[in-house]
C-alpha cells in the first residue's frame, strides 16, 4: 500500500480510485453477494486499517473512518439488493403458480385440454386435466407409434 508514502494530492486520487473501484464492483457483484463482501472487503479494509492503525496523522483517521463508513454503506446496500431479489423471485413463484392455477380451472371448465408438441422429436406434453388414453403414453414421453400431432388430429 502506498498510503503514507506518497504526496497527500497523490494519495487523495488513490483513495478516489480505491473507494471507485470497491463501489463499481460491489454493484457489479451484488448478485453473488458473498463474492461482493469478499471484494469490498479486500480493497476497504487494508485501507482503512492502514489509515486508522499506522498513520497517526489527523487526515488518515479521516480517510480511515470513511472507508469503514463505505464498507457499511455497500454492506447494507448489498443486504438490501439481496432481500428484494429474494422477495422478487417469491412473488414470482407465488403469481406462477397462481397463474397455473387459473389456467387449470380454464381448461376444466371449459372441457378443453392443453398439449405441446415438439415435431422434431416427436414429444408431446398433454395439461393435467387430460384423461388417459390407451393410445397415447403419458406426458413427456413419444406419442403412441410416433406419430405426433397428426396422430392425435387424426384420431380425433
Amino acid at each position: 500500500m502506498y498510503l503514507g508514502s506518497l504526496a497527500h494530492d497523490e494519495e487523495l486520487i488513490l483513495v478516489a480510485l480505491g473507494v471507485g473501484m470497491a463501489a463499481s464492483g460491489t454493484i457489479l457483484l451484488s448478485a453473488l453477494p458473498s463474492a461482493a463482501i469478499v471484494y469490498m472487503t479486500a480493497i476497504l479494509i487494508p485501507s482503512a486499517i492502514k489509515c486508522l492503525v499506522f498513520l497517526n496523522h489527523k487526515g488518515y483517521v479521516l480517510l480511515g473512518v470513511l472507508a469503514l463508513s463505505y464498507w457499511w454503506f455497500l454492506a447494507a446496500l448489498i443486504a438490501k439488493i439481496t432481500r428484494e431479489v429474494k422477495d422478487r423471485k417469491h412473488n414470482t413463484d407465488i403469481a406462477l403458480k397462481e397463474s397455473e392455477a387459473r389456467l387449470q380451472e380454464a381448461l376444466t371448465a371449459g372441457k378443453v385440454v392443453a398439449f405441446s408438441w415438439d415435431p422434431s422429436t416427436g414429444w408431446s406434453h398433454r395439461s393435467g386435466n387430460a384423461t388417459p388414453d390407451p393410445r397415447f403414453r403419458t406426458a413427456g414421453r413419444r406419442s403412441s407409434a410416433g406419430r405426433g400431432l397428426p396422430g392425435v388430429l387424426a384420431s380425433g
